[in-house]
């Protein structure tokens, strides 16, 4: 079941979930959000709205430092006001009812969409500036170790397809298209866990080319037991300069967030990562 459930922006500006057409707007990816939250009502959507204007604030701009400005606070507790539309999806949907539970205490996916001028217009407020788009594309060279094998994320290949797809749940997230290469192509390009750190960049920018991207981010994914979670290191090329960050004792969910919030950062201009 979705639910569709839209705010008038404007006078003519009317959104009907039937079928009907809408006033023309401009909605782009970057300025829409997916959380989860329990039932479909007012004292779960709006903890829901203020969430999703959070990660919007982010995307919208590649940067993250956003939301310690001092005003971020008030500008997200307002985010109700730039909401040009909300829709639920029931997660359990096809799933009848059970025991005692009914639809409020049910999981949804809430799909806030927010209007980018107004939205652009609190960013240039907080004194940031928006990433225009469409956005670069990002080739992947990840090498993991697992402490039972080394691997490369690559296309076609059952290895590591988990974890693809959770870097591509941060790609949405984040709003940074990415790629991988071909698992058919990694002997001939000597690319391996061992060789990530030893290929020349210009080696790793061609391979980017060939599989579309114009901007690489190489690095590796360690288990590491002492540290109870995965060591992520990642590296970037920009204005020649080298730039590498890294992060510690995460799941590899975080890891993956932690590395394209920082190539957002890079390559929106807005600063470099921390750690």
């Amino acid at each position: 079941m979705i639910k569709c459930i839209a705010f008038t922006l404007a006078a003519a500006a009317i959104l009907i979930c039937s079928g009907f057409a809408v006033q023309a707007a401009e909605f782009s990816p970057a300025y829409r959000c997916t959380t989860i939250v329990t039932g479909e009502r007012e004292e779960t959507l709006i903890p829901g709205i203020w969430s999703c204007f959070s990660e919007v604030l982010v995307k919208a701009t590649g940067n993250p430092d956003i939301l310690v400005q001092p005003k971020s606070a008030d500008a997200i507790a307002k985010a109700k006001s730039v909401t040009w539309s909300y829709t639920y999806h029931d997660r359990l949907f096809g799933k009848p009812i059970h025991d005692e539970q009914g639809t409020r205490d049910r999981p949804f996916d809430l799909t806030v969409q927010f209007d980018k001028k107004m939205t652009d217009q609190i960013i240039a407020a907080l004194g940031a500036r928006p990433w225009p788009e469409p956005r670069p594309t990002l080739a992947i060279f990840l090498g993991v170790n697992n402490t039972s094998k080394t691997y490369v994320l690559a296309e076609g290949q059952v290895l590591g397809d988990i974890q693809r797809s959770s870097f591509a749940d941060a790609s949405v997230k984040y709003g940074l298209p990415i790629v991988f290469p071909d698992a058919a192509s990694l002997p001939s390009n000597s690319l391996a866990y061992e060789t990530i750190w030893k290929l020349p960049r210009e080696e790793l920018m061609s391979m980017a080319g060939n599989v579309g991207a114009s901007n690489m981010l190489h690095g590796t994914l360690d288990w590491s037991a002492k540290d109870l979670g995965w060591i992520g290191t990642w590296q970037m090329h920009k204005d020649g300069k080298t730039i590498r960050w890294q992060v510690r004792g995460v799941n590899f969910d975080a890891a993956f967030r932690n590395a394209l919030e920082g190539a957002a950062q890079i390559l929106s201009g807005s600063g470099v990562p921390r750690g």
